[in-house]
Formats: structure tokens, C-alpha cells, sequence
């Protein structure tokens, strides 16, 4: 009893801790050894770490709970409505089993589905304070330098291990594939801008403290690049325009819209040359005659994509309000295979069909695309307005980085598959944003 009583009174600390491990650990974690290196090691650690975070508030429940704080009433609504949804799409769906577990080819099954907002729940329940939410900013940006750092080694040639990739870049790092790395570096960059304009930390005075931050997210872009991934870059460039813009907005810095502007304009003129200029060799070159140009792959990877959202829109009409189920789309995909894809690829399987929205509608149907747009537009409702209210500089620039954050997730998801890391940033931004109204 008296262990159950410490471990309540500690729990908090402990929740917030899975947070943590989350953003520094979950990036670099991965199975050498393992026919699949990546995906399936990183969410067998994540459901780990929530079922751990989860043990520990439903002891907190029973004992201590006024220790956890409640989520906005609005957001909570959503989101419990969208964890049903889950559930409903599962037990309707034409494969219960596969749905629930995940299959080898798509792993995201309802536990994994359900796990990114219970994850998000947990961490707002246990971030009292400010210093909680400043500790779980830092996580992001620490864990985001080694993931940096040896995709930076790997663009050197200079990795010693022999990764196999089928992507126009062989810098993928820890994330398993380029374009997967350049959605997280995404995602975690705003982050790392906000911090240079904030007062400064650990007793470091300005200057430094922009030094040390700036250098990484110089470090942040030139890996970004190195992926080559254009979906990312989007995102990469709407979330660093958004970041700058409304810090411009929100302080009344000229300096800073200007800094926007520039980024937009820049950012866009790169992409316009990205489906031309390589900067790294593809990892499967070829100097036969008949081996594919750097400019043919990348005019195959949008035909393709064309084709598999106009095929996964036709099906979705066929079951719109549950959809098929989670993990069921590479089946349901298969057996209506379209004729027109073998002319760009020889039968390749589709896992997945790049986009978010689609496969949303694919996984929970319509009720569950709804619910999910709605805990959405709850979150940027609920940001701006802390933003806004928000009298200390740090708060505000963490809301709008969560703000950016969110957008660049959901910018570069139109065109990339989903993976737990980017999730699970993804859910830490969400309720970063949401929390900053608190104090």
C-alpha cells in the first residue's frame, strides 16, 4: 500500500517522463537485426510507453485525482467521440482481427490508432506547470540533433550501415525512409525557430542562446533538403512561413514578416526546382542506359499518387460512413488494383494512399473523419486563443510553434504516409497548443 501511495504521489512526474521519452528516444529507436528495422520497433515502444503512462493515471484516478488535470471540455468531447469512432470502424469493419492488431503490411491498427490520443490525453493531464511544458519543447528539439546528425553522415556516404531504399535519397536516418526523416525534421523545425527569439535559457545570454539554435536549425534545413522530399518541404515551408508570420503579428516585429516572406518565397522557388536538381545520388543509380532518370522517378511518384487517390476516393464511397477498417487498405486496394498504375509500376503494393484525408475516410469513414477535423479545429481555436491572452513571450511563441507545427503535419500528410514518430510529434504539438492557456 504504501508503494502504491508513493507511486501516486510521484505519478505526475512519471507521465510526464513517458512524454519525454517519446521525443528523445522514440526518433532514434530501431532494430538493426530485423527484417523491418523501423516502423514495428518504434510501435512496439510507443504502446509500451503509453500502456506504462496509462497505469500510472488510473492509479492516480483511484487515489489522487485532483493530481490530473482535465482537458477542455470541447477538445475532450471530440476526441472521445473520435476514439469511438475507432472502435465502431473496428467492429464494422470487413476484417475485425486484422483491424484490431495491424497486419505486417500496414501496422496501424486500432490499438496504434487509439494510442496517439490517449498519448495526448495522458501528457495534458500531468503538465501542471510551465516548466513541464518548457521540459517537453527541449525533449523535441534534443531528440531531433543525433536524427540530424546521422542523416548529415549518411548524405556523406559515410554511414556504416548498409541501408536498402527504393527513395531519390538515401538519407533517411533513423525514421526508416527520406521522405518519412523530412516530415519529422518538419514537424520539429518550428520549434527550434520559436526558440530564437525567446528570452534566453539556462542562464545563456541572447546571442548564445541564438547561436546554438540556429546552428541546429541550419543543420535541420540542410538535412531537410538532402531528403529530396517534396511533401515535406511543403509542409517544411508553410509551417516556418505560419511560425514567423504570426510571431510577426503577435510581437509587431517587421523583422520577423519580412524573415516570413522571405522563407515563402525562397522555400517556393526551391520546390518549383526539385523535380529537376538532385542533390544527393539515389541510393539505387543505375548507369545502364535504360536505368531510370533522377527527373522520370520523380514524375512516376506523382503519376502514381494521382492514380492510387483516385482509385482510394472510389472506394471510399463504397463504404463511407465506418469505412473498411484500420490496417485494411492494402487488401481492400489490391483486390481493385487499378491497370493504369502497372504502366508506371510493375505490381507494386500500396500500403497506404498518401494522404491523410483519404485514409482517414478509407480507416473510420466519414463519422470518423469528422470527429478528427473537429478535435482539430478545437485545437486551433483553443491555441490562438491562449496565444493571444498569453502575456509571457515564451508561452506565445510555444503556442504558435505548436500552431505551425500542427499545419506542417497536416500539409506534408496530403502526401506522405503516416509513420508513429510523425504521430506521435504530431499529438505533443496538439496539446502543447491547447495547454498554453493554462498556467
Amino acid at each position: 500500500m504504501a508503494a502504491a501511495a508513493r507511486l501516486s504521489a510521484a505519478g505526475p512526474s512519471l507521465i510526464r517522463l513517458g512524454g519525454l521519452l517519446v521525443a528523445v528516444l522514440l526518433p532514434l529507436w530501431f532494430n538493426p537485426w530485423a527484417a523491418a528495422a523501423f516502423e514495428p520497433a518504434k510501435i512496439t515502444l510507443f504502446l509500451l510507453i503509453v500502456l506504462a503512462m496509462g497505469g500510472v493515471a488510473l492509479l492516480i484516478r483511484m487515489r489522487r485525482p485532483e493530481a490530473l488535470l482535465a482537458p477542455p471540455p470541447s477538445l475532450r468531447r471530440w476526441l472521445v467521440v473520435y476514439l469511438g469512432m475507432i472502435g465502431a470502424a473496428t467492429l464494422a469493419s470487413v476484417d475485425p482481427g486484422r483491424s484490431l492488431w495491424g497486419a505486417p503490411s500496414n501496422l496501424h491498427g486500432a490499438l496504434v490508432l487509439a494510442a496517439g490520443p490517449l498519448f495526448a490525453l495522458l501528457l495534458l493531464s500531468s503538465w501542471r506547470t510551465v516548466d513541464a511544458r518548457e521540459r517537453q519543447v527541449t525533449a523535441l528539439i534534443v531528440g531531433s540533433a543525433p536524427v540530424t546528425l546521422y542523416g548529415l553522415i549518411q548524405a556523406l556516404g559515410l554511414d556504416p550501415l548498409p541501408w536498402a531504399t527504393d527513395a531519390v535519397s538515401p538519407v533517411l536516418s533513423t525514421l526508416g525512409r527520406s521522405n518519412f526523416l523530412g516530415a519529422y525534421l518538419a514537424l520539429v523545425s518550428p520549434f527550434i525557430l520559436a526558440r530564437l527569439w525567446e528570452a534566453p535559457l539556462s542562464g545563456l545570454t541572447v546571442g548564445a542562446t541564438r547561436w546554438r539554435y540556429g546552428m541546429l536549425l541550419g543543420f535541420t534545413v540542410i538535412c531537410l533538403l538532402l531528403t529530396q522530399a517534396r511533401g515535406a518541404w511543403i509542409g517544411f515551408v508553410a509551417a516556418a512561413t505560419l511560425c514567423l508570420g504570426l510571431l510577426a503579428y503577435r510581437w509587431r516585429n517587421r523583422r520577423l514578416a519580412l524573415a516570413a516572406l522571405l522563407v515563402c518565397v525562397l522555400g517556393s522557388a526551391w520546390f518549383v526546382t526539385m523535380n529537376r536538381v538532385s542533390l544527393v545520388k539515389a541510393p539505387l543509380a543505375s548507369s545502364a542506359p535504360t536505368a531510370p532518370t533522377f527527373t522520370d522517378l520523380r514524375r512516376a511518384s506523382t503519376a502514381t499518387r494521382l492514380i492510387i487517390w483516385r482509385t482510394t476516393a472510389a472506394l471510399v464511397g463504397r463504404r463511407w460512413l465506418l469505412g473498411y477498417g484500420p490496417a485494411t487498405f492494402t487488401p481492400i486496394f489490391m483486390t481493385n488494383y487499378p491497370s493504369e498504375l502497372t504502366s508506371w509500376a510493375d505490381s507494386t503494393i500500396v500500403t497506404d494512399p498518401h494522404n491523410i484525408l483519404l485514409d482517414q475516410a478509407m480507416t473510420v469513414g466519414l463519422a470518423g473523419l469528422v470527429a478528427f477535423a473537429a478535435s482539430i479545429a478545437t485545437f486551433y481555436r483553443l491555441t490562438w486563443r491562449a496565444v493571444m491572452a498569453a502575456a509571457d513571450r515564451a508561452a506565445q511563441s510555444r503556442g504558435i510553434a505548436a500552431i505551425a507545427a500542427v499545419t506542417g503535419f497536416l500539409i506534408q500528410a496530403q502526401f506522405n504516409p503516416n509513420v508513429i514518430v510523425n504521430l506521435a510529434v504530431f499529438w505533443i504539438a496538439f496539446m502543447l497548443g491547447v495547454t498554453e492557456g493554462r498556467k
